[in-house]
């Protein structure tokens, strides 16, 4: 299902507004903003459930959003240990294959757009020390891989964060300096 940009159907407008709210709840990033994100996804679901296509639409319009957004990788990577039992398919050895991250196992096209992220990255996501600096498995994902991968993201956002908030306090700091300067320097006729 494609959207007519010139004269988008009553259903075309229904699934951009609900495509813009999934957007709006997912853009605090990390576990907030998944969450936000999953819970968006699945009200969808039930609100499609009936229309196939409109979901597939739906889903697939919110996967481009993320990954203009910036957002795709870390939610797909939230997204892989959250799911990692069924990516791994049932074979209890704790690895991700490459096979097991294939675009081929997605059952929606969002899904489709984390695993193909996962893939385009799998050796990236890749830790080859195991606990205690033991080697580990090289070659594949390990559940603690991932879960590295979003610790170290997180922290990053916290350090971001943090950088952020005093920069706004020094630009209101600054701000504040220069009105009291700026009031004590004018000359209003009054020496």
């Amino acid at each position: 299902m494609t959207f007519d940009k010139a004269h988008p159907s009553k259903k075309d407008q229904e699934i951009k507004e609900n495509v813009d709210f999934t957007m709006d709840k997912a853009s605090s990033g990390g576990a907030d903003g998944y969450n936000a994100l999953m819970s968006s996804v699945n009200g969808a679901e039930m609100t499609y459930r009936k229309d196939p296509e409109a979901l597939k639409s739906y889903q697939a319009k919110v996967a481009e959003g993320l990954q203009e957004s910036g957002q795709l990788s870390q939610y797909a990577e939230i997204w892989a240990k959250q799911n990692f039992d069924r990516l791994n398919q049932g074979s209890g050895d704790k690895i991700l294959s490459r096979g097991e991250v294939s675009k081929d196992n997605a059952r929606n096209p969002l899904e489709e757009a984390f695993l193909k992220d996962l893939s385009s990255r799998y050796e990236s996501l890749q830790s080859n020390r195991g606990p205690f600096g033991i080697a580990g498995k090289a070659g594949a994902i390990r559940e603690e891989d991932l879960e590295n991968v979003i610790e170290k993201r997180s922290k990053g956002r916290d350090v971001e964060q943090v950088k952020s908030h005093t920069a706004d306090r020094e630009t209101a700091s600054n701000s504040d300096l220069q009105r009291l300067t700026s009031n004590m320097l004018s000359n209003d006729g009054d020496p």
